[in-house]
């Protein structure tokens, strides 16, 4: 997971992917949780945008899921070195 810049523009890129996703009913804690954790590491930001590409159902849930790894993988890493540092 690489740590990326961000931008003011990528910031509403992903404020707005977040509200399509609030629309298609996804859960207001994971739309939050994958924005915030986007914004740092761009493979979240990568599969955000795909999944807002995707139009096959199937396909999008795949991605949420894989969004929901890497968020959780993200949470896991911030906790491990709050405990190092």
């Amino acid at each position: 997971m690489k740590a990326q810049a961000i931008t003011p523009d990528l910031k509403v890129e992903l404020m707005k992917i977040g509200a399509f996703m609030h629309k298609k009913g996804l859960p207001s804690s994971f739309i939050a949780a994958a924005v915030e954790t986007a914004f740092e590491f761009e493979g979240v930001y990568a599969l955000m945008k795909m999944w807002a590409d995707e139009k096959d159902k199937g396909e999008q849930d795949e991605i949420i899921a894989d969004i929901q790894d890497l968020v959780d993988d993200c949470s896991q890493k911030e906790k491990i070195e709050e405990i190092l540092f």
